[in-house]
């Protein structure tokens, strides 16, 4: 068969390759440049959806290229810093993609690597890939500063972008839908995942800045678009993190009680006058989102058939391979989207091993972080908003940022401080002592 040369896609494809070294260099360069990008790529598909073009027959969007340079420059960053401090959470870690990609290797040659790779997309590349950029970038830079501005930043967008929201279509329940373009959508306007994130830097102010009045006048108003989103397992997950920042944050026992009850009864009495309140569309729509049980309810049947599909001692130990589907009957629907669950995504996709890995990486790593810094407090606050959170959802690429950066802050405190440089005396020559060569 005769070759074909096409002049114009081979120049196409030598710039794509150019632009994606180039891309790759920034990321290696300026792991915060690369944390930018990567959240204004999330930030931007979760806000304009995502914009996809097909390359080799894939159907590619700007997360997936920004996703595959930082798991490019996961490689250079191992290349440069080979001296790096190896801790226990690194090394789980290295394991726990390993068993990742076996699976994923192993549904790429039973299904397709287009049904693979879709399965595998969002909850494991998304996750992992920016997970181990945080975790080799350059040792000497303190990362938690960036992720603590891009996250304020982001949920600024997001937080704006609800409230043009409901300027066009008023604040919506966990059940209601509105016509945008000619489809039905959620009432809600953002996903669930964009509301924890703004929960998440609430979070980081208040553990950070604490209960300051300059402090206070972003962390409020941020915590209150997160009620009128909906979301309930944000609102699950919120509530987590302030409980936990309540009771974790440095001061005597008996003060951190009074003020966590306190806290309680404001809730409850501000629940109270809200139910007392002539009922409106707002009150409407938080009673709803409250009280409706029917997802929870079609989770849970999902969850018990799709476990049920774990047969054997492989099986329950790596699971099954990606782009083995999700199909499953939940009363009186046919459906095959993802479980809602990243516990059960983990043990159908990698198994108890997987499982086990991922729960020691976290609880490991909290274990080395402590309490004693205003750094290690912050971990376990959004360790404990995504334990909670995950019970319902699979995290995105900015949980994957915060798992490496968790890995990251465990490795710098078994590290240590660094040892001091010895201590030398100097001695004073004699008067009459011969001046050396270099100076004569």
């Amino acid at each position: 068969m005769p070759i074909t040369h096409d002049p114009a896609g081979a120049l196409l494809a030598c710039g794509a390759l150019a632009a994606l070294a180039l891309l790759v260099a920034v990321f290696v360069r300026f792991p915060a440049t690369g944390i930018g990008l990567l959240m204004a790529g999330q930030c931007t598909a979760l806000v304009f959806g995502f914009p996809t073009a097909v390359v080799l027959g894939l159907n590619l969007s700007s997360v997936d290229v920004l996703v595959a340079a930082a798991m490019l420059a996961v490689g250079v960053n191992l290349a440069l810093h080979r001296r790096g401090h190896l801790n226990l959470q690194r090394c789980l870690l290295w394991v726990l993609c390993a068993v990742v990609l076996g699976s994923f290797l192993s549904g790429m040659a039973g299904h397709g690597l287009q049904t693979a790779g879709n399965d595998a997309r969002v909850p494991f590349l998304y996750v992992f890939g920016p997970g181990l950029y945080v975790v080799t970038a350059r040792p000497s830079q303190d990362l938690t500063v960036v992720l603590v501005r891009t996250w304020t930043a982001m949920a600024a967008l997001y937080a704006l972008s609800s409230v043009a929201w409901w300027w066009r279509f008023g604040v919506g329940s966990s059940s209601s839908q509105v016509m945008v373009a000619g489809h039905l959508v959620s009432g809600r306007g953002l996903p669930a995942a964009a509301a924890l994130l703004i929960a998440q830097a609430a979070v980081m102010r208040l553990a950070l800045r604490g209960t300051r009045p300059r402090a206070l006048l972003l962390t409020i108003p941020l915590l209150l678009v997160v009620l009128l989103m909906q979301h309930r397992s944000a609102w699950t997950a919120t509530a987590a993190m302030i409980s936990g920042w309540l009771l974790l944050r440095p001061g005597r026992v008996v003060p951190k009680a009074i003020t966590a009850a306190a806290t309680a009864l404001v809730g409850v009495i501000g629940v109270a006058v809200a139910t007392a309140l002539p009922a409106s569309r707002l009150t409407v729509d938080l009673t709803e989102s409250a009280s409706d049980g029917s997802t929870w309810h079609w989770r849970v049947m999902g969850w018990q058939q799709l476990i049920g599909r774990l047969h054997g001692m492989r099986d329950w130990l790596f699971g099954l391979p990606f782009g083995s589907g999700y199909e499953r009957f939940t009363g009186t629907v046919f459906t095959g989207v993802n479980p809602h669950s990243y516990y059960v995504l983990m043990l159908l996709r990698t198994g108890i091993v997987g499982l086990a890995l991922l729960s020691l990486i976290v609880v490991t790593s909290l274990g080395a972080c402590g309490l004693r810094t205003r750094a290690g407090l912050l971990m376990w606050l959004l360790a404990a908003g995504e334990v909670a959170f995950s019970l319902t959802y699979e995290p995105s690429l900015p949980d994957g940022l915060l798992l490496g950066l968790l890995v990251r802050c465990a490795a710098q405190a078994t590290a240590g401080p660094p040892l001091p440089a010895p201590r030398t005396r100097s001695v004073p020559p004699a008067a009459d002592a011969p001046l050396p060569e270099h100076v004569a």
